[in-house]
């Protein structure tokens, strides 16, 4: 009884010291942020979006994050135009959005960069220009960005704001594949098994779908399943096609679910017929069989009346 009384204790006192220092570490970061300490804002922004050691509050997170982004914090920036896009702490406005992410990638903020390459594509806040939306996928894309070399791959491989380009759309979404983007992956599963700018290989269109559609991807975990089920790449295998098949048809690809139920209405028909064939045969037999029978039965009717004629004569 006395040990647990003493943890109690203890633990309240543990929890008193804590939020003590983080309420001190709060007043501190807002008194830097009052005084105009650019980082002590953008830091204040973060704890009310996220409430800790505050209550969480979305305008106060803009608030702060606008104070910070205007005095040129580039996460701030950031973080602002997530909000005017997403409508968390201000009205959706996706000029406005577009107007920080801009500010903050042309200081090299490849999130930045990125969004701000979408909102050309899908004239969100800005015109569409396909040659902008190049531009920027670009810039994020030659930093190591994955996201951004997986889209500029799409753009040179359906030529959109670009000349098409096969072996360059290959050439992004290798970069992209090999950090793990499944997009990427499987789409470079696709080249190898085509042959689009790179050289016809099965067993690589095999090697990258597997790393995708382990990860969910459901394009890949259907094509994996074409690989098996045609043993294109890897030895055939249709139990392991129909495994590929139902988790991409469980994730939403409606090619799956369709090779799921060809195969089995294949399955179904091949039944039926072997059913239908052994029935012929089993009809046949029985044929045959009355037909001896019935010759047999003749065959001795003809011998007994023969020894009988034989006998009185």
């Amino acid at each position: 009884m006395n040990n647990k009384f003493w943890k109690i204790i203890f633990s309240v006192v543990i929890l008193f010291f804590v939020l003590n220092v983080t309420g001190q570490r709060i007043n501190n970061v807002r008194n830097a942020a009052m005084r105009g300490d650019v980082d002590s804002q953008y830091n204040l922004g973060y704890y009310y979006y996220l409430g800790s050691g505050v209550t969480k509050n979305l305008t106060q997170a803009v608030f702060w994050w606008r104070r910070a982004a205007n005095h040129g914090n580039i996460r701030a920036q950031f973080n602002l135009g997530n909000c005017y896009f997403t409508g968390e702490g201000v009205s959706i406005d996706f000029e406005q959005a577009a107007y920080w992410w801009r500010r903050a990638a042309v200081r090299g903020h490849l999130f930045a960069q990125y969004n701000l390459g979408l909102c050309y594509y899908n004239g969100n806040g800005v015109t569409q220009d396909l040659d902008q939306t190049v531009y920027w996928w670009r810039l994020a894309a030659s930093s190591g960005f994955p996201k951004a070399q997986f889209n500029l791959g799409r753009c040179y491989h359906s030529g959109e704001g670009v000349d098409t380009d096969l072996s360059l759309a290959v050439f992004w979404w290798q970069l992209a594949a090999e950090q793990e983007h499944t997009g990427a992956q499987s789409h470079l599963g696709l080249s190898y098994y085509s042959g689009s700018g790179i050289p016809r290989n099965f067993n690589m269109a095999v090697f990258w779908w597997r790393k995708a559609a382990t990860q969910g991807d459901a394009s890949a975990q259907f094509y994996l399943g074409n690989s098996y089920y045609n043993g294109e790449g890897i030895d055939k295998n249709v139990m392991q096609a129909l495994y590929w098949w139902r988790l991409a048809a469980e994730n939403g690809d409606e090619r799956a679910q369709l090779s799921l139920d060809n195969h089995f209405e294949d399955e179904k028909s091949l039944k039926n017929r072997y059913l239908s064939n052994f029935g012929l045969v089993i009809a046949s037999i029985t044929i045959l069989s009355v037909i001896f029978i019935l010759i047999y039965t003749l065959g001795n009717a003809q011998l007994m009346r023969q020894r009988y004629s034989k006998r009185h004569r």
